[in-house]
């Protein structure tokens, strides 16, 4: 889990070991990690973080293969192949999740790392 949570803190900037722990047992490939969070009708995947665009789908693929039922990942629409790849396999995103920031600052951490947010899993 030490991998996870070093790449986590390099994609948000902050340590988030304690929401990590509660969100379950990660889905982790080299170079990245998903959760698949059910919440009752359906498994959400989220986050994801992941070092390429490969390896967010590859913890995609292992997540929804792991679970059974209605699964959704809601991907960062700043990465349209990944929007429309997903949408390709069904697992269509779910609304918008909008990124919340103080007086326009920008987040923290690398964004090109963040494939899918963890607050649709919630």
């Amino acid at each position: 889990m030490s991998d996870v949570h070093a790449l986590d803190r390099l994609a948000q900037g902050v340590d988030r070991r304690p929401l990590l722990a509660q969100l379950g047992t990660p889905f982790v490939v080299d170079g990245g990690f998903a959760f698949g969070v059910d919440i009752g009708h359906v498994t959400v995947i989220g986050p994801v973080v992941a070092v390429s665009e490969e390896a967010a789908k590859a913890v995609i693929r292992g997540v929804a293969r792991s679970v059974s039922g209605e699964v959704r990942v809601d991907p960062d629409l700043r990465f349209p192949s990944l929007t429309a790849w997903v949408r390709e396999r069904g697992l269509a995103p779910g609304a918008l999740a909008p990124r919340l920031v103080l007086d326009g600052r920008a987040l923290p951490g690398d964004p090109s790392m963040r494939f899918a947010p963890f607050t649709r899993a919630l």
